[in-house]
């Protein structure tokens, strides 16, 4: 069991790895195009990343070192079909005539060997009906495509990485993994109640900017941060022997972000905002002016990622840390106060500087609150 269990647990990490560098990227497109996150989709969607890397992990590994391969003697494929019945019956002692030794061949190992092999490709089976909607043949010839593939995968040599094969490539293997997932496909019609359900992902999107949302651009907002404050650094300390400039990068950097580019753009959005179809617009529903965009992104943007990652990214200023603590404090509390007055969060800077986060979602019928051949500036 040992020899399932290691490639098990590598395949789940490296999935998890896959998923959590996704995770951004896959919450921007959704948050972008449909105002809301899918949940039941992404559930589907990593289960099923992490059962396929885990099954190829599982057909892969242990990895033997190259010494190892070169001293192994050449593993020959087999040809033959159905040798795994002839080597079962050969080895287990199962005899069709005496029940006694049945329950005795099931725990041979010719016996697991071909169920793990069935077992392997069940879950395929049970993805491409429910979630792909493939018909019984299309379902048994990707099952045999996939099988294939695992088969080449160990008769190249993990495609000639090592000189030659270090697993068996087995015709039988073919077989009972074609017949894995057609036994998914019929899973997948007894168990279609328990599986969650895509479809069914049926949040309403809202023209307004909710927690998540805004959480979600600031975070995309900071990535460009730090991407920033790093190649700045690289630029100014090269060939410096003293670098003590990191405070005033690192707050350079978000002014970049929070205030300049916001500045250049016609729509007063920050890299963040822009990714998520994010804007900035007043009580009348017109785009806020630049003097209000600039006020609200200091105060909602600039000071607030500085308080929570400033500490990680430079040394020093602990003067500068308190002072940016303290004012988060009071932000959080006047935050929970207004929200439990009003039941429900209540962003109460934005009537402050008459500048309210909308989002604008393409599939949604939601439209932006100012023809684009409109000028960005209201007349005063």
């Amino acid at each position: 069991m040992k020899v399932y269990l290691n490639p098990i647990t590598i395949g789940i990490m490296v999935s998890f790895l896959i998923i959590y560098l996704a995770f951004i990227p896959t919450l921007v497109h959704q948050y972008r195009n449909y105002g809301t996150l899918k949940l039941r989709s992404n559930i589907v969607i990593a289960s099923f990343i992490i059962y396929m890397i885990t099954a190829w992990f599982m057909t892969i590994l242990p990895l033997p070192s190259m010494e190892e391969v070169r001293a192994m003697k050449p593993i020959q494929p087999n040809i033959r079909p159905f040798l795994f019945a002839a080597t079962f019956l050969k080895s287990s002692g199962f005899v069709l005539t005496r029940p006694g030794t049945w329950f005795a061949a099931m725990g041979s190992s010719s016996f697991f060997t071909v169920a793990f092999n069935i077992v392997l490709t069940i879950p395929f089976g049970v993805y491409l009906r429910k979630y792909f909607r493939l018909r019984l043949p299309w379902v048994a010839v990707s099952g045999l495509f996939l099988s294939l593939f695992y088969e080449m995968t160990q008769y190249t040599g993990l495609f000639g990485i090592y000189p030659k094969a270090y697993r068996f490539a087995d015709v039988d293997d073919l077989m009972v993994n074609t017949l894995g997932a057609v036994i998914g496909y019929f899973f997948a019609g007894c168990l279609d109640s328990l599986l969650p359900d895509p479809s069914k992902d049926d949040r309403k999107a809202t023209e307004e900017a909710g927690l998540m949302r805004r959480a979600l651009f600031l975070l995309v907002d900071s990535v460009a941060i730090n991407l920033l404050f790093e190649l700045s650094r690289v630029g100014i300390y090269w060939n410096v022997r003293h670098r003590d400039w990191d405070t005033a990068i690192f707050l350079a950097a978000e002014a970049v972000v929070f205030l300049l580019v916001p500045l250049v753009t016609r729509r007063r959005q920050t890299v963040g905002m822009f990714f998520l179809n994010l804007y900035l617009i007043d009580k009348e529903g017109q785009y806020a002016r630049t003097s209000r965009a600039m006020l609200h992104n200091c105060f909602a943007g600039l000071w607030l990622h500085t308080v929570f990652t400033i500490t990680g990214v430079v040394k020093g200023c602990s003067l500068l840390y308190i002072l940016f603590q303290m004012l988060f404090f009071i932000w959080l509390f006047a935050l929970l106060i207004r929200s439990l007055l009003q039941r429900r969060l209540c962003y109460f800077w934005e009537s402050w500087f008459n500048t309210y986060l909308k989002s604008f979602i393409k599939n949604s019928g939601f439209k932006s609150p100012v023809p684009e051949a409109e000028s960005f500036e209201k007349p005063s």
